[in-house]
């Protein structure tokens, strides 16, 4: 995919404004979503575009693991990455189809070479 979009999917302001510095800088265009239920609706209008979601699991309306459940229902292949401060949800959500958990707070180094890994395996051909 040429244009790299990611949809972040975060309730906390400040945080969204550190994913817009780091990722935008990194040459990903984003799209984001304040809830489940709003990321729900951005995918379905941005689906043929979005490489990747970033998904908070805490939010408000509808969490991540619900919303992420519903975009995986439409997509199951869809690239979905988990962040939360709550590390319990961790098997659950590899287990519901998450690509990857990231523990909150985590480093942006960090997440972008996750990107990267899971960018670069999305090109490579399914040999199976």
């Amino acid at each position: 995919m040429n244009d790299k979009c990611i949809l972040i999917v975060e309730d906390d302001q400040s945080l969204i404004k550190l994913y817009q510095l780091f990722l935008k800088k990194e040459g990903y265009t984003l799209f984001i979503a304040k809830n489940g239920k709003e990321a729900i609706k951005r995918y379905m209008n941005l689906s043929d575009r979005v490489e990747l979601i970033i998904m908070d699991y805490q939010m408000p309306i509808m969490n991540g693991i619900e919303a992420m459940r519903r975009i995986l229902s439409r997509n199951p292949e869809e690239k979905i990455i988990v962040s939360s401060s709550d590390s319990s949800i961790k098997e659950l959500v590899i287990k519901l189809g998450a690509k990857n958990f990231l523990p909150k707070p985590f480093n942006f180094g960090e997440l972008v070479k996750l990107i990267k890994e899971i960018g670069e395996e999305r090109e490579q051909p399914n040999h199976s």
